[in-house]
């Protein structure tokens, strides 16, 4: 992990003046290949959240990938360059999500094996689909996400999901 991610975080002490409650590193998690890492730097549970005048940290514990219907996740995926997985982490949350390229460049793999890339500066909206991320620039990328708790429309919440395998063969079927 060659990144940090400074949170600070305020609150009110008694008398209901803004104070800095925390300073400090947020926590990054490795996430199984060499230099792949995301920093999980907020979370509430509910919107609109209760604000009171200071409350635990909602990271600690450990990486989890629970987003509450109503929830809210604030994170930071740091991933070295010329990573190009053979089996991508295809997967799909019950949240929107809205990623923004904050350094490098990112390709989203989609289900019917359409790769887009994203560079820096550059949006994405997730939408509860299926799909994956490979940083095959050579260069590190980081991308901030804010995942929004939802709920899938009955036609979509059943859908069979792409095993890593799949998705794998699916690409290489479309690049021949």
């Amino acid at each position: 992990m060659s990144h940090q991610v400074r949170r600070v975080v305020t609150g009110h002490d008694d008398q209901g003046r803004s104070i800095v409650v925390s300073d400090g590193q947020a926590t990054g998690y490795p996430l199984g290949r060499p230099g792949l890492t995301l920093f999980d730097v907020w979370r509430t549970t509910e919107v609109p959240a209760t604000i009171t005048a200071t409350e635990p940290d909602p990271t600690a514990g450990g990486l989890d990938f629970e987003i509450t219907p109503r929830g809210l996740r604030f994170r930071i995926l740091e991933t070295p360059g010329g990573e190009s997985p053979d089996a991508p982490w295809m997967h799909r949350t019950n949240s929107v999500d809205y990623g923004y390229v904050i350094e490098g460049e990112m390709c989203m793999l989609l289900d019917d094996g359409v790769e887009v890339v994203l560079r820096q500066g550059d949006v994405v909206i997730q939408r509860g689909t299926n799909h994956a991320w490979a940083n095959r620039s050579g260069k590190r990328c980081l991308m901030i996400f804010i995942m929004v708790g939802a709920e899938f429309a009955p036609e979509l919440a059943d859908l069979e999901l792409y095993s890593p395998e799949a998705m794998h063969s699916t690409i290489t079927a479309s690049a021949e």
